[in-house]
């Protein structure tokens, strides 16, 4: 592992200004200019890396959000809050992985949080496969349902109590549908 860098030496106060600033879409000259007034001299240099790591963190984070995003709108898990705590924990060991990538060049989780994320994203996959079988029941019932009005509504024109016309096809979509 490389040796920490100025920056990385500095108080996280100032590490926090410093990565406040860039947030505030401060150029490097303006950083360094906020930093001289406390008396912090950083070459440009250095502050040049810190804020391209900086930089290339949000991105990794930018895009590792929309990916959790995706797996919970995926999940249409509104109400189980179970499945959307695991896939935001999956999301931030996704984005310690992704980190540790960009700076040292390899991951640093522990066996616990490899065996977490593991748990996590089996969690999320049984729950995906919930949903889906969820929705094949439904829709499997519902058209048993159709299909039954229907029947009953032919039985009805083939033996005269019903004309098919406008209305009776109102009130079977309206039946069926819940709305006329």
């Amino acid at each position: 592992m490389a040796r920490p860098s100025q920056i990385d030496r500095l108080p996280d106060e100032i590490k926090e200004l410093i990565g406040k600033l860039r947030r505030q879409g401060r150029h490097i000259k303006e950083i360094r200019a906020a930093l001289k007034e406390l008396d912090i001299d950083i070459p440009k240099s250095s502050l040049a890396r810190h804020t391209k790591e900086l930089d290339e963190l949000g991105e990794i984070l930018k895009t590792s959000q929309v990916a959790a995003q995706a797996l919970i709108d995926r999940l249409d898990n509104k109400g189980n809050p179970t499945a959307r705590l695991n896939a935001q924990m999956a999301h931030a060991l996704l984005f310690k992985l992704q980190e540790a990538h960009l700076r040292d060049g390899g991951a640093n989780l522990d066996g616990k949080e490899v065996m977490f994320l593991t748990s996590a994203l089996r969690s999320v996959t049984a729950a995906d496969k919930q949903t889906h079988d969820l929705k094949i029941n439904l829709r499997k019932e519902l058209e048993a349902e159709q299909k039954k009005k229907l029947d009953a509504l032919k039985g009805d024109v083939a033996a005269g109590r019903t004309v098919l016309d406008l209305d009776a096809l109102e009130r079977v979509f309206g039946a069926a549908y819940g709305a006329a």
